[in-house]
């Protein structure tokens, strides 16, 4: 796997973190038939290779995409990207603090997707020096999205911080006893 040019620590440091377990489950659970993913902002982790068994895997990110053979990497600013068709799914992970103008980089993963998961550090405080220009809670969220997810979680990690993931699905329905019951069964297996 390429790593587009991330210094190894980076992943490596984060590669264990719980809420990476949780992404994955979601994506089996609510991507289980999608043909086509993308990564936005993706800082050459390899999340995607998550997602062997859809077969269009895509990466953007503004200086450093992930790519491998099974994933393409796309140099680009989000707002300038523009897709000839839309994405199934599309993961936004731990960016949007990190965007002045989150409200605006929001509407734009709906744009080019049916669904979006997004991942925010949750109630960090604002802290330049590491870019995070939000202080994220759900309402914030909200405020982004402007609508409330279908699913959403808290993940407490080791460290005692917590990130906020949030699942929005494109408005076809989807039987929640069948989610529930999968996720109910799963749920420990991500702590061990």
């Amino acid at each position: 796997m390429e790593t587009g040019g991330m210094k190894k620590e980076y992943w490596e440091k984060r590669k264990n973190n719980f809420y990476y377990r949780y992404l994955e489950l979601l994506l089996r659970i609510f991507a289980s038939e999608a043909k086509s993913i993308l990564d936005v902002g993706s800082n050459a982790t390899p999340i995607l290779e998550y997602c062997d068994w859809i077969p269009d895997r895509t990466s953007i990110d503004i200086r450093n995409p992930y790519r491998s053979e099974t994933v393409k990497g796309i140099k680009i600013n989000f707002f300038d990207f523009n897709p000839e068709n839309k994405f199934d799914i599309v993961t936004c992970l731990q960016v949007l603090e990190h965007i002045p103008l989150a409200g605006d980089f929001s509407k734009k993963l709906f744009a080019v997707s049916k669904s979006v998961i997004i991942s925010v550090p949750y109630k960090w405080g604002i802290d330049k020096r590491i870019n995070h220009f939000h202080d994220v809670d759900e309402e914030v969220l909200f405020s982004w999205t402007r609508r409330k997810p279908d699913h959403s979680i808290i993940v407490p990690e080791k460290d005692n911080k917590k990130r906020l993931i949030a699942y929005y699905r494109d408005r076809k329905k989807i039987a929640s006893e069948d989610f529930f019951g999968f996720f109910n069964e799963n749920i420990e297996k991500l702590h061990k």
